[in-house]
């Protein structure tokens, strides 16, 4: 993630990266049993944040340590058909993960870090030296039981490891995140899972209709203290403190999957929630990403072999976030007061509709086959809020600098709400307009057929 504040004079960026390597083997020894097994490995490298102030600022640059993390996960697992009504599959994975070098561990008095808490001494790892290990079983069932041709029950247990996690300030301005590997200060995230669904086809097929409910408890989750600073520090770890979690949710599927109009209607009620000792004083409260409501309606129609369109609507309930209760001023600035409980306020509900059209040029024979995309996204110009500024307005204009742009006639509390303008944006840009509907187009290339003899 990259940010740019040329009015504040500086650059800011956390990158990460991973690659990684799979390999599976099956073996089939009877046609009601199936095992497969195989190794997966992955490598995390999360560069330095680099703080680089422009010619002229009194900011000065700040570069971290960065963090590389390698995880080995040996697994294998079975499908058998118990009966004609009821099959089973299991599985186990052993992750094997280790937080290795180039990278600084700091020391704490007392081995707890904390922003008060003396620093001790710091430990340097070379290359791939190894820093830290943990490794864990992760087992998982699943049962399916057909109670006739149309109908199916199905339930599951699942345990997981998540040796990486985001840590995310949950104000209602710029949400800055930052990734964090379990190591010395941060265990892995352990997580058990269970679900139970029911699953109907009817029409001959045509339509699917399922409903499926689940719960999940977490262990070791993190979250940032009240006033927490993680963009320009190397030390994030006193900054954070870790709890338990738990999450649980309905979700109703109709598809339709045979047709020139095909497509599928969701929707789901979930909930999400934490208990940090030390967060919300004490009292459990929803993460940022906690959104009640979610519903998905895709419709896509073929008109003809080489003309298609395609409709899309999303709208989820806002994200729960920390508005400002008041303000205090330092050194004539004014500074925005939040309440010690976390995530009391919402983001207004997001939605939007996009809208394409594809045109399939047709299949001659020839080596090559393309296709043209012609795509609007949020067709009804919805601006959905990336974030929200809370801060002083001159002379009623939200983008009047007093440095450059005059006498400043009139100033009063405000907010500044930035809005999302692209896909995937780098930056966000703050629009004062209505006109938030994005129009665009691709071609799609299949490269040469290979025909066999």
């Amino acid at each position: 993630m990259e940010f740019d504040d040329p009015e504040n004079g500086f650059e800011w960026s956390n990158k990460l990266s991973e690659s990684g390597i799979k390999a599976i083997w099956t073996a089939i020894p009877t046609d009601k049993f199936q095992v497969n097994w195989g190794v997966h490995s992955q490598f995390y490298n999360f560069a330095p944040v680099d703080l680089d102030p422009a010619s002229g600022s009194a900011i000065r640059p700040i570069v971290t340590n960065p963090k590389n993390g390698l995880l080995n996960n040996l697994f294998v697992s079975g499908n058998y058909e118990i009966s004609p009504k009821l099959s089973a599959e299991a599985g186990l994975r052993w992750g094997l993960f280790n937080q290795v070098g180039r990278g600084v561990d700091y020391l704490y008095e007392g081995e707890v870090p904390g922003p008060q808490v003396e620093l001790t001494d710091s430990l340097k790892f070379g290359t791939f030296e190894n820093m830290h290990f943990y490794q864990g079983l992760e087992p998982r069932i699943a049962f399916r039981y057909r109670i006739s041709d149309f109908f199916t029950v199905k339930t599951a247990y699942n345990r997981n490891f998540q040796y990486i996690q985001i840590a995310s300030n949950s104000s209602a301005g710029l949400p800055i995140d930052r990734w964090i590997l379990s190591g010395r200060y941060v265990e892995p995230v352990k997580s058990d899972q269970i679900s139970l669904g029911l699953f109907h086809n009817f029409d001959q097929d045509r339509w699917e209709l399922s409903v499926e409910g689940y719960y999940k408890d977490l262990d070791n989750v993190i979250d940032l203290r009240n006033g927490a600073q993680v963009l320009f520090t190397d030390q994030v770890e006193t900054e954070l403190l870790a709890g338990k979690g738990w999450a649980y949710g309905t979700e109703f599927l109709l598809r339709k999957n045979i047709g020139k109009t095909t497509g599928w209607l969701s929707y789901t009620w979930s909930r999400a929630w934490r208990k940090i000792a030390g967060v919300s004083k004490n009292q459990a409260y929803n993460p940022r990403f906690d959104r009640p409501n979610d519903v998905t309606l895709v419709l896509n129609h073929e008109f003809s072999p080489s003309w298609s369109a395609g409709l899309t609507f999303v709208y989820t309930t806002g994200q729960a976030v920390s508005y400002p209760v008041g303000s205090y001023r330092v050194d004539n600035q004014s500074v925005p007061l939040y309440s010690e409980f976390r995530n009391l306020d919402r983001f207004p509900d997001y939605h939007r509709m996009d809208a394409s059209v594809t045109w399939k040029n047709s299949d001659k024979g020839r080596k090559w086959r393309g296709s043209w995309n012609f795509s609007i996204y949020n067709l009804y110009g919805r601006k959905n809020p990336f974030a929200y500024e809370f801060r002083q307005i001159y002379n009623e204009d939200i983008t009047f600098d007093g440095g450059s742009d005059g006498e400043i006639i009139s100033s009063r509390p405000g907010v500044v709400m930035t809005y999302l303008s692209h896909f995937f944006p780098r930056s966000p840009t703050t629009f004062n307009s209505d006109e938030q509907a994005l129009f665009g187009f691709t071609y799609f290339f299949v490269s040469p057929r290979v025909k066999r003899k």
